[in-house]
């Protein structure tokens, strides 16, 4: 089981910068290099939840945003399952980012 979190503690104890809980899911935006890197960088996130069973939601925008939502769909709230989830989700998009 996992732990549900307030907006609070995911403020005050996660070191997620990319992160923000917003309506009741954690949200990042990445914006990819190229529009080709952002897709590549969805691919990558894809495999990532395959491998624990935790899909989040992912937009792709012109010119290369890239938009991921993540919430405990089994509670319905934020958990420590997405804040893992974020955290793999924001080192993998560390190459593919552009300024």
């Amino acid at each position: 089981m996992y732990t549900k979190l307030t907006p609070t503690e995911f403020n005050n104890d996660y070191d997620l910068h990319d992160w923000q809980y917003v309506g009741g899911v954690l949200q990042a935006t990445f914006r990819g290099k190229t529009y080709r890197a952002a897709a590549e960088l969805i691919l990558k996130i894809a495999d990532a939840a395959e491998k624990v069973e935790h899909h989040p939601d992912i937009d792709l925008r012109y010119p290369g945003w890239v938009q991921v939502r993540i919430v405990t769909h089994e509670v319905s709230a934020v958990t420590t399952r997405d804040t893992d989830l974020a955290a793999t989700i924001s080192d993998l998009a560390s190459p593919f980012v552009g300024p």
